[in-house]
């Protein structure tokens, strides 16, 4: 009964047939009100526990799954959704304005607010940006209904309507839309209530002053956008998303993403003016690290750190950065450390070989990109490390086997240029709680497992540009699915492949397009 209004905003907003983020869902859940707090546990830790119990029932069921079997989207149990809505009568959501609904775009209909006292009738029309299940309307239709929501959404924020009930949502998702001025961005800051704001992927180029007036916002995610500042301090807010990734060569057709540029948000004013902060990914940081000074006294539920630091212009700034972070309590766990592409490699690598990474011990989750010639050595005692995901390090022959030794990780991303080895070998003993490998790289033509390591390795990703072969899959008896994309192979490497493959592996080959095989 607790959680009966969460899973009904979920129906309602999905219909059974669209897919939904898991995090964006739980905060969604947060903004709205719909999760009680149970004595000094946090709503999130209530709206994790909602879920889980949703989705142990089944109401909610796994869309994509991530590494060592998260949930990253999720949606409704199309056949309970019929009966969750039919279920829902008037006396759940008290209408204070029967006129509201009438008023909205058939997107933000869906974005009601049973604590706000809102109803909003109509629940006909698709949120867009969402994917809908397959043969369930064509492409050119999907399409033209798209335009005219993006349309309608526009018009509506232009032209925001001055009735109190307008101002009183809490929830404005706007992620893929185009057409944005700063009228409407202008406009959104007049909805002081607001508590959840997704700009993600839009055109949105800068945020005014004006965001400032959003005194209550909790999640402002601006991912993907061209946004460069945000000059205001929000009080409450607890999850700052953003960051915009470009790759050269992108338009190839190609499984490896090559060398990746990413620009993010500066803070003019720091980040210990918000202390509630939880989520903090990514904020570009200068060399003195100013951008987090003091805040890990202020900022003491912190859980999650992303950084852009400057093309290693100074020898000391990872030392600044990294005595910041240090300092943060022990609920901090996830860190994620960039440095801007731009300078030589040599340049990167001698910023990198000046500090040792002083991590600190209780990390959980590590990501590390563009840092190039640091000694893996550093992280050998991050004994609490599930998952490291690295990018253009650039590490030696010897950093896999202290990857191996780390007992508790399970999930192991080797990215573009993140090792110097182009035949990394998985030897016996190690890895013993690994269950997710991706591998994307195009210097990486063979992979070798040697019988005794990675038992509970259960799924492989392997994108690269020539395969001549991977050998020791048959010593992987947890192994239940193996992706092959792209690039060229051998062809006598794939026949024995294909023969070493027992029959309960799941193997999903993608080609190279005509013209490519060879």
């Amino acid at each position: 009964r607790d959680y009966q209004n969460c899973l009904w905003y979920s129906t309602a907003f999905t219909r059974g047939i669209f897919k939904v983020r898991r995090a964006s869902l739980l905060r969604r859940w947060v903004a709205e009100g719909l999760i009680r707090r149970d004595g000094q546990s946090s709503a999130m830790a209530e709206a994790e526990r909602c879920f889980d119990a949703l989705f142990t029932q089944k109401l909610l069921l796994p869309r994509e799954v991530g590494g060592a079997g998260s949930v990253k989207s999720c949606g409704p149990n199309a056949l309970s959704s019929p009966v969750i809505m039919d279920a829902t009568t008037a006396d759940e959501v008290i209408e204070v304005f029967p006129d509201a609904g009438s008023h909205l775009p058939a997107d933000l209909q869906l974005h009601f607010s049973i604590r706000n006292a809102i109803q909003l009738r109509s629940m006909t029309e698709p949120p867009a940006g969402a994917a809908a299940a397959d043969g369930a309307m064509s492409p050119q239709r999907s399409t033209t209904r798209m335009e005219q929501q993006m349309t309608s959404m526009m018009a509506f924020l232009k032209h925001l309507p001055t009735s109190s009930s307008f101002r009183l949502l809490r929830v404005l998702e706007l992620e893929d839309y185009k057409g944005f001025g700063k009228r409407h961005v202008s406009n959104i800051c007049k909805i002081h209530q607001l508590k959840y704001l997704n700009l993600r992927n839009t055109d949105v180029k800068q945020l005014p002053k004006e965001i400032g007036q959003l005194l209550l916002l909790e999640t402002l995610d601006i991912r993907g956008t061209r946004v460069k500042e945000l000059d205001a301090v929000l009080p409450k807010l607890k999850h700052l998303l953003a960051g915009r990734i470009s790759f050269a060569g992108q338009d190839q057709d190609t499984a490896v993403r090559p060398k990746e540029s990413f620009s993010t948000v500066r803070l003019c004013h720091g980040a210990a003016g918000m202390p509630d902060l939880e989520v903090l990914s990514h904020v570009q940081v200068s060399n003195n690290a100013k951008e987090l000074r003091g805040a890990a006294r202020k900022m003491t539920m912190l859980r999650k750190l992303g950084v852009v630091l400057p093309a290693g212009r100074r020898h000391g700034i990872l030392e600044n950065i990294l005595d910041e972070i240090r300092q943060f309590s022990r609920c901090f766990n996830s860190l994620s450390i960039r440095m801007e592409s731009r300078g030589s490699q040599q340049a990167r690598a001698a910023a990198a070989a000046a500090v040792a990474l002083a991590l600190p011990s209780y990390l959980k989750s590590l990501r590390i990109c563009g840092i190039v010639g640091w000694s893996p050595s550093s992280i050998r005692d991050l004994h609490l490390l599930t998952k490291i995901t690295l990018r253009e390090t650039s590490l030696s022959e010897g950093a896999l086997p202290i990857l191996g030794a780390l007992q508790g990780l399970a999930c192991l991303r080797l990215l573009y240029h993140s090792l110097v080895e182009v035949t990394p070998v998985f030897e016996a003993g190690q890895f013993r709680s690994l269950m997710d490998l991706v591998v994307e790289d195009d210097r990486i033509n063979k992979i070798t497992f040697e019988p005794g390591t990675s038992p509970k390795l259960g799924k492989m990703v392997w994108s690269f540009s020539h395969m001549n072969s991977l050998s020791g899959v048959q010593n992987l008896p947890s192994l239940r699915y193996l992706e092959l994309n792209r690039g060229t192979y051998e062809s006598d490497g794939l026949r024995k492949l294909q023969g070493d493959i027992p029959n309960h592996v799941n193997l999903s080959l993608n080609p190279p397009e005509e013209g490519q095989r060879q």
